[in-house]
């Protein structure tokens, strides 16, 4: 599942990273994905991923998602200057990981608050 969603998000190998458009398209994502990994907040008692997007709005969550998806394209996009890099790849582990823990930590404490 993980390589067929890699080809979907990167268009698989049929690309040649040094065209034109695509270069600009990759500036774009590895921009991106710099910015937020640089943000992302890496502490094991982090209570957001990042401070721009800390509370327990959904929306939190669904950009939290989006800012990730930007971090693996770039990791698994070829021609990219993230593509593989190992600490990106731990970090985007742990953030989903979190991301799954999240809801029941919410859960929780919406509980012992009534």
């Amino acid at each position: 599942m993980t390589e067929r969603w890699q080809y979907v998000l990167t268009d698989g190998d049929g690309y040649d990273p040094a065209d034109p458009a695509l270069e600009t398209a990759l500036g774009r994502v590895d921009g991106d994905a710099k910015r937020h990994w640089g943000a992302l907040d890496k502490s094991t008692g982090r209570t957001a991923l990042w401070a721009d997007l800390a509370g327990d709005d959904e929306w939190y969550t669904t950009e939290s998602v989006a800012r990730l998806v930007t971090m693996s394209t770039a990791y698994a996009s070829k021609g990219s200057a993230l593509a593989g890099d190992t600490g990106l790849a731990t970090d985007i582990r742990d953030a989903v990981r979190w991301i799954a823990w999240r809801p029941a930590e919410l859960a929780a404490r919406r509980v012992r608050h009534r």
